[in-house]
C-alpha cells in the first residue's frame, strides 16, 4: 500500500498507515494501547497589544479539559526582567480561548523574543512572544497632504531597495527587475491626534496607467492588522487595506479594498507627484475610519505596505513590499508591527 515504516515511533498525519501483522486483532489492539501519544497538549501563541500588555491565544489540543501556567520572563523598559506566572484554567478542547498579562511599565521595545514555557499538569511546552517593535512617530506640526513629501525627509525612512523584498522570486533571473532605478521604495510613517500618515517615495523608470481603477497599472498598497491579533491567512474584520495610484492626468486615485465592499472615504486625504523617474505618495487617514485602531500613544498593530509595478503590461509584473501578505495571499499574521510613540 506505501512505504514501509520501521522503528518505535509513528508520525502521524492525515495520511492512513496499514499494519501488517501475525498477532491477533486483540493482541495488536493491545500493543496499540499501551503506546504513548506523544502530542503537544497547548499551542500558545502570544501578540502584543500595547506597551503594557500581552494577550495569549491558547489552544486545547487534547480532546478534555486542561488547566495549568504560562511562566514567562518579560524585559522591561528601564528596570531588570520580571518573572510572571500566568494561570489558565479548564480550556475546552479544540477552542482558542485568550489570557492576558497586563505589565506595570513598558516592554521593552528592541528586545529578542520573549521566551517561555507552558506548563500543565502532564506536560511542558515552549513558546515565545515576538516583542521588536518599529516606532511609528508623533509629527507634532500636521503636514499638508500635496504629494510635496520633503518635509518628511527629516525623519527616519523604511527602504526597501534589494531583492529581498521582491515578489515573485524570480523577477530577477526573468529580467522584470533590473535595479533600484526600476522598483524601490523609501516610507515614512507618523500620526496625530487626528491622522494616521503614510508617505513612499517609489522609485518607476516607467510610470504605467490605463483607464479604471486604482490597479490598472502602477499603484501603491497598505494594509493594517489593527488589533495585532492575526494568527493565520486572511483578513478580519477589525482589518484594513488601502489601495492609492497616480492615475491619468495626474489624477489621483484611491479604494478601501477591505472589508468588503470596496469604498472610496471621502474623509481620506491623499496626494501624489510624478518626475524624474519617482512617484511621490502622501497619505492621511482619519483614526476614525481605522477602529479599533486609535491613537493612544503605546498602541501596537501590524502593517504593512507595498509597491506594484506594471512595467510591461496593465496587469501587475512584480512587487516589492515590506513583508508578504497583501500580493500572493493576504496574511496580516507576517506584517512587521509597530508601535505608536513619540
Amino acid at each position: 500500500m506505501g512505504n514501509p515504516v520501521g522503528g518505535k515511533n509513528l508520525l502521524l498525519s492525515g495520511t492512513p498507515i496499514f499494519f501488517e501483522t501475525e498477532k491477533s486483532r486483540a493482541d495488536l489492539e493491545k500493543q496499540l494501547l499501551s503506546g504513548k501519544l506523544m502530542i503537544r497538549e497547548l499551542s500558545v501563541e502570544g501578540r502584543l497589544q500595547d506597551a503594557r500588555t500581552i494577550r495569549f491565544y491558547l489552544k486545547n489540543q487534547l480532546r478534555r479539559n486542561i488547566s495549568g501556567t504560562l511562566e514567562l520572563t518579560v524585559p522591561l523598559k528601564g528596570s531588570r526582567p520580571k518573572h510572571f506566572s500566568v494561570p489558565f484554567a479548564e480550556l475546552r478542547p479544540g477552542i482558542i480561548e485568550t489570557v492576558v498579562l497586563r505589565l506595570d511599565n513598558d516592554i521593552a521595545p528592541t528586545s529578542p523574543p520573549i521566551e517561555g514555557i507552558a506548563k500543565t499538569a502532564t506536560s511542558s511546552g515552549k513558546f515565545s512572544v515576538p516583542v521588536e517593535l518599529i516606532v511609528c512617530p508623533y509629527i507634532a506640526e500636521r503636514p499638508k497632504i500635496d504629494g510635496d513629501i520633503s518635509e518628511w525627509m527629516k525623519h527616519p525612512a523604511l527602504t526597501l531597495e534589494t531583492i529581498d523584498f521582491l515578489s515573485p522570486p524570480d523577477a530577477v533571473s526573468h529580467g522584470m527587475w533590473t535595479g533600484n532605478a526600476d522598483l524601490s521604495i523609501k516610507a515614512w510613517l507618523g500620526w496625530d491626534s487626528e491622522y494616521f500618515y503614510f508617505a513612499a517615495r517609489v522609485s518607476d523608470d516607467i510610470h504605467v496607467r490605463k483607464e479604471g481603477n486604482v490597479f490598472a497599472g502602477d499603484c501603491l498598497q497598505i494594509a493594517f492588522d489593527t488589533r495585532n491579533d492575526a494568527l493565520a491567512r486572511g483578513y478580519g474584520r477589525d482589518d484594513f487595506e488601502f489601495g492609492f495610484a497616480l492615475g491619468k492626468e495626474n489624477k489621483p486615485l484611491y479604494s478601501r479594498t477591505w472589508p468588503l465592499p470596496p469604498a472610496v472615504p471621502e474623509t481620506i486625504l491623499f496626494s501624489a507627484r510624478r518626475g524624474n523617474g519617482v512617484t511621490d505618495y502622501e497619505i492621511a487617514i482619519p483614526f476614525k475610519l481605522l477602529k479599533p485602531l486609535g491613537p493612544v500613544e503605546g498602541k501596537v498593530f501590524g502593517f504593512n505596505f507595498v509597491a506594484l509595478d506594471a512595467d510591461l503590461s496593465a496587469s501587475t509584473d512584480y512587487w516589492m513590499g515590506y513583508t508578504y501578505g497583501i500580493c500572493g495571499g493576504k496574511n496580516p499574521s507576517v506584517f512587521r508591527k509597530f508601535i505608536l510613540g513619540r
